[in-house]
């Protein structure tokens, strides 16, 4: 009888560290085929995982992006505004959503879509943050050209107008 509940019970491990397993594996599968960063963070923010794409995104390998290493990654001009975002974010909701640029050593500046979500242990108090990144450089790159193609156009609308109206004016000078 004593035998059986320990055959039970050991099968019963066996079963969750299957299941756990399978879990990673569908995570490890999901991380290769995602067109974003992944990262984790301690609460203050001390790196403790990031994915490859996240690497190629900041020209930083995993060992340098540990601790405080990925702010070498944040352009200079957004890493003040960042930390403000960052810690404003957490205290008020969890979910952290900002925009802000990577400059690798190569001088490469990409344009990024950051999200974060506070985890949670359960007395409610912050283990981590679990987070994406997304590049959105091309993006910004054709909004910044359809703005252009736009002030160009309201330039020539505008200067049509002009002419328009100078030709009425000449017109009827002419006439008189």
């Amino acid at each position: 009888m004593r035998i059986d509940k320990v055959e039970k019970e050991a099968l019963k491990r066996d079963e969750m560290e299957a299941a756990l397993r399978k879990g990673e594996e569908r995570f490890r599968i999901l991380m290769t085929l995602a067109s974003v960063g992944i990262f984790v963070t301690n609460p203050k923010g001390h790196c403790l995982f990031v994915d490859e794409r996240w690497c190629e995104l900041a020209g930083l390998s995993p060992g340098e992006a540990m601790g405080e290493g990925w702010i070498n990654a944040v352009h200079p001009e957004y890493r003040e505004r960042m930390f403000k975002e960052w810690e404003e974010s957490a205290r008020s909701t969890g979910l952290i959503e900002m925009k802000y640029r990577f400059k690798t050593a190569r001088s490469k500046i990409t344009r990024l879509s950051g999200r974060a979500r506070a985890v949670y242990e359960s007395r409610g108090e912050v283990t981590e943050y679990i987070g994406t990144t997304s590049d959105i450089t091309k993006q910004k790159q054709a909004e910044g050209a359809l703005k252009e193609s736009e002030r160009k156009l309201s330039t020539l609308i505008a200067n049509i107008q002009g002419l328009n109206a100078t030709a009425h004016r000449d017109k009827g000078q002419s006439l008189s």
